[in-house]
């Protein structure tokens, strides 16, 4: 995805230990943001679903954090898909919601492909779920 212009790699899964919450405290604003980042991308969707609610919850509005809420909105894992969409109304300035509309418009490719896995994801749900 881009994002102010540059390129940013969103990792598909990472799979080490997460480390205790003394070492995420002991980090600054933004290595904080960095590690919610990357622990967005987790194996386990409980660690992912932590991460993600701490970047929404972020004072800070990082816009290279956007791509790491986006890309979970097109996940398995309704919990998370519920959180996000509970937390971005939520006393957002005019800024951040700004910071998703111009990701938005400067990657529809990636916003289109969110949106099919999602669609699809749901889709095969209620089919199962049906039978």
């Amino acid at each position: 995805v881009e994002v102010a212009q540059e390129a940013v790699v969103i990792p598909a899964r990472i799979h080490n230990e997460e480390p205790g919450d003394d070492v995420r405290r002991s980090l600054g604003v933004i290595e904080r943001s960095i590690f919610d980042c990357v622990y967005s991308r987790h194996h386990n969707g409980r660690v992912r679903e932590r991460a993600i609610r701490r970047l929404l919850l972020s004072e800070q509005n990082f816009s290279w954090t956007v791509p790491y809420a986006v890309r979970l909105l097109g996940e398995y894992v309704v919990e998370i898909a519920a959180a996000i969409d509970t937390m971005l109304p939520l006393d957002w300035d005019s800024a951040r919601e700004a910071s998703f509309g111009k990701f938005a418009a400067m990657n529809p490719k990636f916003v289109a492909l969110t949106e099919a896995r999602a669609t699809s994801y749901w889709a095969l749900r209620a089919e199962r779920t049906r039978l």
